[in-house]
């Protein structure tokens, strides 16, 4: 026999249900937001670390030529 619970007393528990939902949702978009921004940045630092490195072979290749070109003219 199942017992019949007051009409008052499922709707305040079908009003917590629904407001416990939300705030999970909220919760669930808001980890989606961080982990999109944090995707975002980790790309953005990628980019300027590959510039870095890039920027450095070329400098030093530039030495290297200068270095070369200054010992021809001194020899």
């Amino acid at each position: 026999m199942r017992t019949k619970f007051p009409q008052r007393e499922t709707t305040t528990l079908s009003n917590t249900i629904t407001a416990l939902e939300q705030i999970l949702n909220t919760q669930v978009s808001l980890a989606a937001h961080v982990q999109f921004v944090r995707d975002k940045l980790t790309e953005q630092e990628n980019d300027i670390l590959r510039i870095v490195r890039n920027t450095q072979c070329e400098l030093v290749r530039t030495k290297r030529a200068l270095a070369i070109s200054a010992a021809q003219y001194d020899g």
